[in-house]
Formats: structure tokens, C-alpha cells, sequence
């Protein structure tokens, strides 16, 4: 039915020829042709039912229809009469028959004659015949030949019969068509159909290439084996250095740099990824630059953001961004957008990233921070706060991203004048973020507002404890000394007063003569370097221990150091691989040794048969010894050689990787300096006007005492009791700087205890 049934007649009678595909079939006919291809399996499976149910019916049949074999001659029974033992074998006790008893009543041993002894006679089995074990089919070749029969004459006609037949005209059939489904046919298949089938067959451009033969280089071998390694997924660090070799190849450029880029990423080594990856990006081949998108936007570090959102925004085919990768592409678009603070891309790309993804919770962060820096701030507040709810409900809170979204809340609403619901999310900053200082003298100026002036005493006076001996935080002896100034305990207030004047004064003069004297950036870089490798409470350069850990915990100086990190763990990375690959050949050629030693002993002992022919039996296992050895040996011997090839290339891929991370390292350093001499000359900025503001608060607490001094004078009564009178002078003077025990879980949590001594006219003095 395949060449039936498709053809037309035009307007001249003549057959119009049908559109046909590839396989010169028509539409109608390809439509056949689908049908019985689904239904070809099923009815063969029923058919092999079928047969199967059948066999098993015949063979029955047969069982039920065997005959017993016919016995051709019977057999007969033996005549010995002897002992059977249990198990039914007959036997003769020469030791009984040889006794005899005498009258005397002893024993007289008797020798039997040989003729004695009787014969054992078991009988013959019956006889079967042999007809009953020949198959069918023999049975009559083995009958002997008898007289062959003549077969009958057939009967002769007469002659007036013959001519009957011989001389009968027949007439021909002229222009006689069947009708169609007539005898069980379809269309009918005329001669022209036949002739229009085109049996000349359109080969393939693939069968074309293979007529045309190649010479396989070594360097076509050499990329097969890269190929092998890195399809084998753990074998990137011996895969790189062949591909390092052949990207040096115009014929082999694009694929080794897509290769060698994933395998960089696999490694850690970020810098040669992103090198190697931008590049597949760039030249937008279509089987490599999808997969290199997706290894880009992957655990991508903040410093390559800017770049890879470029190129990823300047591809030409979109389609090139897979949906795999779409969430992490948008989100490394919100990372770059945020470091150009262009804040409505960041918007605009953090949005799109998905809840399955598991940047999810920081985009949220950008977004909510995206918003306040537009001026957006009940929108950012919205965000951050749903945020925060989202983490608690999912399960998937970040300590970091908690800690950031709880300071930044809190900055807001402490902006907002609304303190107790800012003194909610402070107080929620957990002790071993870096932000918990911060957050801590923050939540003092948020209590200083709601007139809770001891808790704020108290948060201060746990960052004075010996625990924060080396922070800088000038801040919190304000917020500390205007807490005495609310209760009108002025003597603790000038104390303290005195103390931040005494140590922030003498960290003024350092940070002065510190810039003074130096000038480069890389000068600056050394001093933080050199304090960071040190003890956290020694000076280093003539700064103060809290003067540069406050420089070294700044953000900006923080990414920039977090990125020559990375530069100084992917040179060190480097070589951890390089000792990788000496570690793999080692192992190499201890199983190639073990692998000789096998084979030695093996052809000792084939040597040894000759003279032990115990050993013989096993020398079908020896020679088997000596064959796998050998085959061992070779595969071991092409393993060590692929090995020794991608190390010479992974020392020359080593040295200009590290080369260029060390230049890269070297100038980033200078931009470290640069922002530590930025954050200097903040923080003197910061301390001279906190010194400012220190003469407002002294007149506050000279005016206070002096008033307090006339009130009590007049007769007006305080809280405060058993004090010493001024007109007393003490006989012994104790100048006592430790302010009581300390206990570090209890460390956040003080309060004071001082009463507040102020007459009800005092007035509180707050401010910031």
C-alpha cells in the first residue's frame, strides 16, 4: 500500500506526480507508513504470544500420547543365593563357613577351596527395542529396503478431448482495471509508478566528509585526550595542561578556551575562568558560549561582576542565556549595577531573580538597599522587613545577611524617630557579626532617646570592658558620658569625659603624624599588613592597635583586600595542583612496578616447571599472569606519557598565570593603601569634631553640677545619700581604674545602677 493510491489525473489525462519527501514517499503514504510502524511492535508481540502458547500446547500433547518403551526380549532372574546387606549388595562371610567346633568344645579353623565359594549370578535385564529412541524421521530409513511399487498409469485421453482444449481460442482481457480493495489490495501499482521511483539515493554531507580521509596529527591526538580526560570530570587538572598547550592552535582556540575555562572554574582558579570564558563569550560560538555563560555567572567573586555583566549584556543572541543560568546572570547584573551605584538596574535585576535560586535572599538585600538610595524609604523598609519574615519562614537565614538587613532596618527607623521599634531590630544583631559594635552603640543612642538612660550606661559600659580593649569607638564614651548627664551623675560624666579627651586626643596626634610623614599608598597598605600579621593590641608604625583594626574592618578596604585574597589562595591553588599531578605519575609508576613484579614472578614460574612438575598444573594461570601484565603495563606506560605531557604544559600554563596574579596583586595593594589613607583622614576628620563636642558637654556638666550645688544649697533634697561632704578631706586617696568583674555572656546586657539624681526641673541633655 506504500506506492498506492496518492496519484491524480490533470487536465491532459495524463498522472500528476505528487509532492514526496526525502524517502519518495507521499504525504498520504508517510501517513501509512507511521501508522504500522506503532502498530508493528504490539502485533508482533502478540504473535510471539501466540507462538508461544502454541509450542507449549503441542508439546503437551505429545506427553499425553508417549507410549511405554516395548520390551523386544524379557530378561531373567539370578540364581545366587546369598546375603544381601542392608544397602541390598550381596555378600559371602568366608570367617563363619571357616569354623568348626570340636567335641572338646574348642574351635577348628576349616581352609575353604576356591570352588568352594559360590558364584554370583545377577541375571540379565530386559531388552528394549531400539525403534522406541529414534526420532521419527529416522525410523523409516532403517527399515530394510523392500520391493519398489510402479505407480499407476494415468488414464490417456481421446483424441477428440485433446482437441477440444488444444484448438479452444482465448480472448484477451483489453484495458481491465480492478476496483480498489478488489482481492485484498490497496492502489494498484502500475508499471509508470514503478519507473517514476527515484532509486538513486542523496548522500549525506556526513558520508560525504568520510569519503574525504584525514591525516591524524599528533595534535589532533592530543586533543582527543584532553577530550577523554575532562569528559571524565575529575580529571580537569590533567586535562589543563594539554588544553593550555593546544590553545595556542588557531584550528583549536575556541574549543580548548571553553574547555580550559570550565576545568579553571572546577579548580578555583577564577582569574584564568573568567579570561578564558569572556573570550567564548565574546566570539558567541554556538556550542560553547551557552555552557560558558553558565560557568561565569556561577560562585562568580564580586571583582569580575562589572565584566561579566558587560559581555553577557553585549551578546548579540539572548538566546544564548539559558534558563539554568538566567537567575544567576541577573543577579551578578544587580552585583555590577550596585558597584556603579546605578540603584534602578539594581532594582530592575534583583527583582528577577527567582525564589529557587540561592542568591534569592541577598538580591531581596539589594533590592530593599536599591530602594532607600532612591529615596524610596517606606518602600526599602517594606522590602527588608518582609525579608526578614521570608528567612524565618523558609528556613534559609544567612547569619551575615540577617545581621545586614537588622542594622540597616534599625538605621531606618532610628531615622524615622520611631527608637523603640530601631531598639527591636539592634538589640536582634548577634554577637559575633563584625556589625555587633556598631550596632550596639547605635542601640545606646536609640536608648538615650527613649529615656533610657542606664541601659544605654550599661551597653557602654560593656564595650569599655577589657573584651574591646583594641576597638576604636570614640562614639560610645559620648553616648556614655551624655547617659551620666541624663541622671545627673556629673562626677562619672567628667570621668568619663576625661577619659575619652585623654585617649582620643593622643590618637589625633598619631593619625597627624602618621600622614605627616607618609605619602605613598602602598606605605599605608604595609602598616595594616604588618598589624594584621601581628598582635591586635601592639602599635605598628606609630598608630594606635584601634586606629588601624578601625581602617582594616572598612568595607572598602575589606573588598579590596578580599579580592587580593583571592589572588595570593589561586597562586598558592597553582602549585597545590601542580604537586597533584607529581602525586597521580608517582602512583602511576608504582602500579607500573607493581604491575612488572606480577609478571616477574609469573615467568620465573614457567621457567621452574621445567624442572618442579607441580607448577605444571598452573601454567594456564602463569602464561594468563604474563598477558594481563603486559597489557597492564602498556596502558599504565600511555597513562604516565599523557601525564608527563599535560605537566609540561600546566608549568608553562602555572607560570604566566601566576606572573600575571602577582602584577595584579602588586597594583591592588596601592588601591588598598588608597582607601586606608581615605579612611585616616576620615577618622581625623571624625575625632576633631568629636573633641569639639566635647567642650558643649563639659559646660553642660560644669552648668549641671553648679546648679545642682545652688539647688541642694537652698534646701532642695536629691537622691544621692551617704556622700562625703566637699568641707570633708579625705585622709587617703585611691585612684582605682578597674570598674568591677566582667563576664563575657553577660557582655551586652548591663545596666547601670546609679539612680537618677536629677531635681524634677533637671532637664535631659540629648543629642548625637
Amino acid at each position: 500500500s506504500w506506492f498506492g493510491g496518492d496519484d491524480k489525473t490533470n487536465v491532459a489525462g495524463k498522472p500528476a506526480q505528487p509532492e514526496r519527501d526525502a524517502n519518495g514517499l507521499t504525504k498520504t503514504e508517510r501517513q501509512k507508513v507511521t501508522s504500522l510502524e506503532k502498530t508493528l511492535p504490539a502485533v508482533q508481540a502478540q504473535a510471539e504470544r501466540n507462538e508461544s502458547q502454541k509450542i507449549i500446547q503441542q508439546t503437551a500433547q505429545q506427553v499425553k500420547s508417549l507410549k511405554p518403551v516395548v520390551v523386544a526380549q524379557p530378561g531373567r532372574q539370578g540364581t545366587s543365593k546369598l546375603r544381601n546387606t542392608k544397602a541390598g549388595v550381596p555378600v559371602f562371610d568366608l570367617i563363619k563357613k571357616n569354623k568348626k567346633k570340636l567335641k572338646s568344645g574348642k574351635t577348628k579353623i576349616v581352609r575353604i577351596k576356591v570352588k568352594d565359594i559360590p558364584r554370583l549370578d545377577i541375571g540379565t535385564p530386559d531388552t528394549i527395542a531400539k525403534s522406541d529412541f529414534l526420532p521419527p524421521e529416522l525410523k523409516n530409513i532403517l527399515k530394510a529396503p523392500g520391493q519398489a511399487k510402479a505407480l499407476p498409469t494415468p488414464e490417456t485421453l481421446s483424441e477428440n478431448d485433446l482437441h477440444k482444449w488444444t484448438k479452444k481460442k482465448i480472448q484477451l482481457v483489453k484495458d481491465w482495471e480492478p476496483n480498489e480493495g478488489e482481492f485484498g489490495l490497496g492502489k494498484v501499482v502500475t508499471q509508470a509508478k514503478v519507473d517514476n521511483i527515484d532509486v538513486n539515493m542523496t548522500p549525506e554531507k556526513v558520508m560525504e566528509e568520510l569519503r574525504t580521509l584525514h591525516n591524524i596529527t599528533k595534535k589532533d591526538l592530543k586533543m582527543l585526550m584532553a577530550l577523554i580526560l575532562f569528559e571524565q570530570g575529575n580529571k580537569c587538572h590533567v586535562a589543563s595542561g594539554l588544553l593550555h598547550d593546544l590553545s595556542k592552535e588557531n584550528k583549536y582556540s575556541e574549543e580548548t578556551n571553553f574547555y580550559l575555562g570550565v576545568c579553571a572554574h572546577k579548580m578555583g582558579l577564577h582569574s584564568e575562568a573568567v579570561a578564558r570564558l569572556l573570550q567564548v563569550v565574546k566570539d558567541e560560538n554556538p556550542d560553547f558560549t551557552t555552557m560558558a555563560v553558565e560557568n561565569l555567572a556561577e560562585a562568580l567573586p564580586l571583582e569580575y561582576a562589572v565584566k561579566v555583566s558587560n559581555a553577557i549584556k553585549g551578546l548579540k543572541n539572548k538566546a544564548f542565556i539559558s534558563d539554568k543560568a538566567a537567575d544567576n546572570v541577573n543577579f551578578v547584573h544587580a552585583q555590577a549595577a550596585q558597584s556603579k551605584k546605578n540603584w534602578a538596574n539594581v532594582i530592575k535585576f534583583a527583582s528577577k531573580v527567582s525564589e529557587k535560586s540561592k542568591k534569592y535572599g541577598e538580591a531581596w538585600y539589594l533590592k530593599g538597599i536599591g530602594l532607600y538610595a532612591q529615596g524610596k524609604k517606606r518602600s526599602a523598609e517594606k522590602e527588608l522587613t518582609n525579608l526578614q519574615k521570608w528567612m524565618l519562614a523558609s528556613g534559609k537565614a544567612d547569619s551575615n545577611l540577617q545581621a545586614l538587613t537588622a542594622v540597616n532596618l534599625g538605621r531606618m527607623k532610628f531615622k524615622a524617630e520611631r527608637y523603640e521599634a530601631a531598639y527591636i531590630d539592634y538589640k536582634s544583631v548577634p554577637k559575633d557579626h563584625p556589625l555587633w559594635v556598631d550596632a550596639l552603640i547605635e542601640q545606646g543612642w536609640t536608648q538615650l532617646n527613649t529615656g533610657d538612660s542606664a541601659g544605654a550606661i550599661g551597653n557602654m559600659y560593656s564595650l569599655h570592658s577589657p573584651y574591646f580593649q583594641s576597638v576604636y569607638m570614640p562614639e560610645s564614651w559620648v553616648v556614655r558620658t551624655i547617659g551620666y548627664l541624663n541622671i545627673c551623675q556629673y562626677g562619672d560624666a567628667y570621668r568619663t569625659l576625661t577619659k575619652l579627651e585623654k585617649m582620643h586626643t593622643s590618637h589625633a596626634h598619631s593619625i597627624e603624624s602618621y600622614m605627616k610623614n607618609n605619602k605613598s599608598s602602598r606605605k599605608y597598605y604595609s602598616t595594616v599588613r604588618n598589624y594584621l600579621q601581628g598582635a591586635s593590641n601592639k602599635s605598628v608604625d606609630g598608630l594606635p592597635a584601634q586606629v588601624i583594626r578601625e581602617v582594616a574592618r572598612t568595607r572598602s578596604f575589606l573588598n579590596v583586600q578580599g579580592t587580593i585574597n583571592e589572588k595570593v589562595d589561586e597562586i598558592a591553588q597553582y602549585d597545590f595542583i601542580y604537586g597533584l599531578l607529581n602525586k597521580d605519575i608517582r602512583k602511576l609508576k608504582a602500579r607500573k612496578a607493581a604491575a612488572k613484579e606480577r609478571r616477574n614472578v609469573a615467568r620465573a614460574n614457567l621457567k621452574k616447571m621445567k624442572t618442579d612438575k607441580k607448577l605444571k598444573t598452573k601454567e594456564a594461570e602463569f602464561r594468563s599472569t604474563v598477558r594481563a601484565s603486559n597489557s597492564h603495563i602498556r596502558k599504565l606506560d600511555f597513562e604516565i606519557y599523557v601525564h608527563n605531557s599535560s605537566k609540561r604544559g600546566y608549568r608553562n600554563l602555572r607560570t604566566i598565570a601566576q606572573k600575571r596574579l602577582n602584577s595584579e596583586k602588586y597594583n591592588l595593594r596601592s588601591v588598598a593603601g588608597s582607601k586606608v589613607k581615605s579612611k585616616l583622614k576620615d577618622m581625623r576628620s571624625q575625632i576633631r569634631q568629636v573633641l569639639e563636642g566635647n567642650e558643649f558637654l563639659r559646660y553642660e556638666i560644669f552648668a549641671g553640677s553648679g546648679e545642682d550645688i545652688r539647688y541642694q544649697a537652698a534646701g532642695g533634697k536629691t537622691q544621692a545619700v551617704n556622700r562625703i561632704p566637699a568641707n570633708v578631706k579625705p585622709q587617703k586617696i585611691l585612684n582605682w581604674e578597674f570598674d568591677g568583674e566582667y563576664w563575657e555572656d553577660e557582655i551586652g546586657n548591663y545596666r547601670s545602677t546609679l539612680r537618677n539624681n536629677c531635681p524634677d526641673r533637671a532637664r535631659a541633655v540629648v543629642g548625637r
